[in-house]
Formats: structure tokens, sequence, C-alpha cells
């Protein structure tokens, strides 16, 4: 007999799908031989008699890859497909129409920029310069110490608790900013 050369099939997503949801609707279906479906290594039900199954997977925001795997009874791996997929940020305050909607939402997938807590990006804010600083560190992509500490005695007017302080001290370690000569940022 011949070797069969795909055991698995995966009907959707598409690859390279975008998407603003969360979670996203995996769908395939797979030859009589297979006994078992796992998408990103989590079992998936698999129905016997339509050798079909569907899950739905949960997505992070960015670039997400999905890997389905169909496995014999004594679990050899029979078959793979993978998909790649991009769940975009969105902020119910960067409404549809807002001039700027599609660069913000390529920048907060890309993490380049975040919101605020409360899930929102308030675009009419005036960037503020710790803001603007922590732009500047993430596009030189510098690696940012999630325990570093400003020092205390660097800027009098910024608390080592603010939470730009670690993008601060590494853009002051990079030579991108430098504050005031009166020791204020």
């Amino acid at each position: 007999p011949q070797a069969k050369d795909s055991y698995l099939t995966l009907l959707e997503p598409a690859d390279k799908a975008i998407t603003y949801e969360k979670e996203i609707k995996c769908r395939g279906i797979v030859e009589p031989e297979v006994f078992k479906v796992e998408v990103n290594g989590v079992e998936v039900k698999l129905n016997k008699d339509t050798h079909e199954f569907t899950a739905m997977i949960p997505l992070d925001i960015g670039k997400n890859i999905l890997i389905a795997k169909a496995f014999a009874e004594d679990g050899k791996l029979l078959g793979m497909e993978k998909r790649r997929i991009i769940s975009m940020a969105s902020f119910p305050d960067v409404t549809e129409g807002f001039w700027a909607k599609k660069d913000i939402e390529e920048a907060a997938t890309t993490y380049l920029v975040e919101g605020y807590p409360d899930g929102t990006f308030k675009p009419a804010n005036i960037l503020n310069r710790a803001e603007l600083t922590t732009i500047m560190v993430r596009l030189k992509s510098e690696k940012v110490d999630d325990t570093a500490v400003l020092d205390p005695k660097l800027f009098k007017d910024l608390p080592r608790s603010h939470w730009a302080a670690k993008y601060i001290a590494k853009a002051m370690e990079v030579g991108l900013v430098v504050g005031y000569p009166d020791k204020t940022f």
C-alpha cells in the first residue's frame, strides 16, 4: 500500500488570518486511521463518524501559531498542519472612521504602544515624556530589565515607582534622554 501524504486537513482558519477576536475557530477533517487530534498540545473532540473536529482556540494579541496534529492509536504522529494568525489589538475609544485607527491598532498589536489599564487608548491625549521615552526604547528594541530601578538621585520629579521608570532608566543608559540641568525629567 502507498503511504498517505496527509491524514489531517485544516479547513479553518486560513493561514495568515487576521482577527480582532480573542479566540478563533479551528475546524478540520482527518482520515479514518486517526485516533486522536491535538491543537496546540490540547486534545480536541474528534467525531468518529464524520472524522471531523472543531475547537475554539484562545489567541494572544499579536502573532499566534496554531498547530494541529493527528495521531494513530499507538501515539505515532500521522500528520500536522500549522496556521499563522494575527490577533489585532483594539480599543473601545478608537472607533471606526478615526483617522489613526489602523496605525494605533498596528502599533498596539506589535507592543510598540499599550493602552491604559482601563482598556482605553485615549487618542485625544497629548503624548507625555514618559510615554514618548517608552516608545523610543521599544523602537530601538532595547532589552528592558523589569527589575531595574531608577536611581532616586537621578530625577527629583520622577518616583522610582513610576510605571515608565524602567524605560527611562534604559533610555538614560543608551543615551536617548538626558533630563534637565536641575535634575528633573
